[in-house]
């Protein structure tokens, strides 16, 4: 499993975490064209920490809530 602040892979189970809970200085945020399998993967957050994903078919992504700092 891959992890990092706010945002956790398990690429054999084919499922991404999300806590968008970082710093409001650094929203908005967007994040676009990571590669995932061969697909693109889009995260985009709100400056109210609001998460907006564009995964590929096939991937789960779950959304953790996090209370912002």
């Amino acid at each position: 499993m891959l992890s990092t602040r706010g945002l956790s892979a398990d690429v054999p189970g084919g499922t991404l975490t999300v806590a968008p809970g970082f710093a409001e200085a650094y929203r908005p945020l967007k994040v676009e064209g990571l590669d995932v399998a061969g697909e693109r993967l889009d995260i985009s957050v709100d400056a109210d920490g609001t998460a907006h994903i564009e995964a590929p078919k096939g991937l789960v992504v779950r959304r953790q809530h996090t209370t912002p700092r």
